[in-house]
């Protein structure tokens, strides 16, 4: 076995008890942060920004729809804030492990489109049931409240 595919299987032996399952992607935000504090656990940390880019990219396209393509474009920056911050955590991780990505946003960018289809997902059928993608959700509307604010979100896990 090469060197390369050792460092790659252990990778996969000490994420895969941490990544994220579908279930457990759409958690609210205070269990992730408890699920954090318990462990220390940076992933818990990159999936909440990761969360909030996505939410922020649906937010996006809900304007873009409404014709407000300013506020539009404000939510696409702060989702690429939240990419930003999440691959920078993540190269912090590899590094604690003594890994290399070789391309850390890709990863993040396919978390985050799976995400945003989650959350597409249930502002469909908010805006089914209610009429809005967004109010009457009091977790989405708690979610962007936080998202909303970079530096207040990632002070609340001691970043």
């Amino acid at each position: 076995m090469h060197v390369k595919h050792g460092l790659l299987l252990a990778a996969i032996c000490y994420w895969a008890p941490t990544l994220p399952s579908q279930a457990n992607d759409m958690l609210p935000f205070d269990t992730v942060r408890q699920q954090y504090r318990a462990t220390q656990d940076l992933t818990r940390v990159s999936h909440l920004y990761r969360r909030c880019a996505a939410l922020h990219l649906n937010v996006s396209a809900l304007l873009l729809k409404k014709k407000r393509g300013v506020a539009a474009k404000d939510c696409e920056h702060l989702a690429n804030h939240f990419m930003m911050l999440s691959e920078r955590l993540d190269i912090e991780i590899d590094k604690k492990l003594g890994l290399k990505t070789a391309k850390p946003m890709e990863a993040v960018s396919l978390s985050v489109r799976g995400l945003a289809e989650l959350y597409d997902q249930r502002m469909k059928t908010n805006l089914a049931q209610r009429g809005d993608a967004i109010a009457g959700d009091s977790g989405l509307e708690s979610e962007l409240a936080e998202c909303l604010k970079p530096d207040v979100l990632a002070k609340s896990v001691g970043r």
